[in-house]
């Protein structure tokens, strides 16, 4: 597995984690704007000495960032910015409530640092506790006079902000250092999830490759051919990740997941006859017949095989490659004649890098067209066999296939 591909492995991780805990904190971020209704509610049943005015703007203002952060997280859902952001409005919020010596909301400083464990990230810890001290120190010294008065304390305000002032330090001293220990601590197991499920990829690698050369004892054709459409579509798939085509439609993971199932695409063509697979000759229309039964075949093989050994969503992605590649844009294509968005992205996928190797490779009935050849064919197939977009990723990697090609070397497993 090439150092690419291992970021990519880890960079979707972290996408599909941070996008996951951004969704929490929204939601409890909502879950805390209960506690300025809450407020509101107890001020006006007398049970608060806390103006009504400003307990109606902190619901007012919680309201507000609750809705930016809800539109945020719409836009960009795994922007690893957003936590900051998140962590500066529930910080307001805190900071607000405790402009009056009435309320007591020390422990409500201490939420957003909590959160951030469920980021792994210990910078961002060590961030959320500064922000906290900034606003409860700001928040300390403002309502400094107000405190003395509320409590009748007998003392001087500058010896109550360097006494109460320096234990706050302390104290926050302390929280922030026990926060970013434990930060470090969870990065670490972060870090040794994300090498654990770069092995298990690799492993899984190896054995569906090994589905190839159990192929390729039969048909050096077809072996070779699973090789060259997995390099391609593993291509497709990073230069779709990096310009951001169909991922609002697909996930990450799911694309890799596309990439891991194209080697078996053809695995059904086990249960093709000798006579019919290696037939040096053009198939008679009976023989075609028997051949495009592989699809299903490859489906059925796959579904059984790895049922209870993968991830249920692998086996999915991997049977809808299996399945419907080949499948055509204008539905004329096999098994089910589906039509256009109806096929799987995957499939789509492993369509166009089946066929162009298919037209690029000689076979014992014809001789390799050139790039040059495939390519128009390509463009003439258009929005007819193959998916638009796609066909514009395919000459967007028109550089990488043409060395391909022609050093058919760089095939190196």
């Amino acid at each position: 597995m090439s150092d690419n591909e291992i970021d990519t492995i880890e960079k979707a991780f972290l996408d599909n984690h941070t996008s996951k805990m951004n969704l929490l904190v929204v939601k409890v971020y909502a879950v805390t704007c209960l506690v300025p209704v809450a407020i509101f509610i107890g001020c006006a049943a007398g049970l608060y000495n806390y103006s009504l005015l400003k307990a109606g703007g902190s619901i007012a203002l919680s309201l507000v960032f609750l809705a930016a952060m809800i539109f945020y997280y719409k836009k960009k859902p795994n922007s690893r910015r957003f936590k900051y952001f998140a962590a500066i409005t529930i910080q307001c919020i805190v900071f607000s409530l405790s402009l009056d010596p009435n309320l007591k909301v020390t422990v409500s400083y201490s939420v957003m640092p909590l959160i951030t464990f469920l980021y792994f990230d210990p910078k961002f810890s060590f961030c959320a506790c500064i922000i906290c001290f900034i606003s409860a120190f700001l928040a300390f010294f403002l309502t400094s006079e107000e405190t003395i008065r509320f409590y009748s304390l007998n003392v001087s305000r500058n010896l109550y902000l360097i006494t109460s002032g320096s234990a706050l330090l302390i104290e926050f001293a302390a929280m922030t250092t026990l926060l970013c220990i434990s930060a470090v601590q969870t990065n670490k197991f972060k870090m040794s999830l994300i090498d654990h499920n770069i092995k298990m990829r690799e492993m899984q690698t190896r054995i569906l490759y090994s589905f190839a050369d159990l192929i390729e004892l039969r048909d050096g054709t077809t072996g070779e051919h699973v090789k060259r459409t997995s390099m391609i579509v593993s291509h497709m798939v990073n230069y779709m990740i990096k310009k951001k085509i169909y991922t609002d439609r697909i996930s990450i993971e799911d694309l890799h997941y596309a990439v891991m199932a194209a080697p078996l695409h053809d695995i059904g063509k086990m249960k093709v006859p000798d006579e019919i697979l290696i037939k040096p000759a053009r198939l008679t229309p009976e023989e075609y017949a028997i051949i495009k039964k592989h699809p299903v075949e490859s489906e059925r093989i796959v579904r059984r095989t790895l049922k209870n050994v993968e991830d249920n969503k692998f086996v999915n992605i991997a049977s809808e490659v299996c399945l419907y590649h080949h499948e055509k844009w204008d539905g004329t294509g096999y098994p089910e004649h589906l039509k256009g968005e109806e096929i799987p992205i995957s499939a789509r996928i492993m369509a166009i890098a089946d066929v162009f190797d298919a037209l690029c490779s000689e076979r014992p009935y014809k001789e390799a067209f050139s790039v040059d050849e495939a390519f128009e064919i390509l463009e003439e197939s258009r929005g007819k066999h193959f998916d638009t977009k796609l066909v514009d990723v395919m000459f967007a990697m028109r550089p990488f296939l043409e060395s391909m090609y022609e050093k058919p070397e760089i095939l190196a497993y």
